[in-house]
């Protein structure tokens, strides 16, 4: 097994974090963990991931403000996938300019899934971040959205 990617999970629950590590790593990924916002901002300013796994319920600064401001540095260079176990979430998530949604709870496969195509879109990724006016649907996202659950 070769490593692959660069992986940075911020998610405040341990459990979760836990199982993601494992999951990353036995497929070969570098993985680190931070469990609060501040430091995930100083990281990514440190070291850029290749990918980044951030929930978007936390205490303090929440995952959309992190997205926002990882976007607003130029620091969004790399696909952000924003974990939620709010099913409302969505349609808030899309109009910030979310391209990656991953719906907790989630099993392995859909985490490794998920991961793989957030490093294949690279179109995505340039594109996110852009404020979308969204008109549609939400249970029919954009096509450039990637919902993963």
């Amino acid at each position: 097994m070769q490593p692959t990617a660069d992986v940075l999970v911020v998610d405040d629950d341990q459990p979760t974090v836990d199982f993601i590590l494992e999951a990353l790593a036995d497929e070969g990924y570098r993985v680190r963990a931070l469990s609060d916002a501040r430091s995930a901002l100083a990281a990514v300013e440190a070291d850029p991931p290749d990918v980044i796994l951030l929930d978007l319920r936390m205490p303090g600064i929440d995952g959309v403000d992190v997205f926002r401001l990882l976007h607003d540095r130029g620091l969004a260079t790399m696909p952000i996938i924003l974990m939620t176990a709010d099913n409302h979430a969505m349609q808030e998530l899309i109009t910030q300019g979310v391209k990656f949604i991953l719906f907790k709870p989630f099993d392995l496969e859909t985490l490794l899934t998920c991961v793989a195509e957030a490093l294949h879109a690279p179109d995505e990724t340039q594109a996110q971040g852009a404020s979308v006016l969204v008109h549609a649907d939400p249970s029919n996202p954009p096509d450039d959205v990637h919902i993963c659950t």
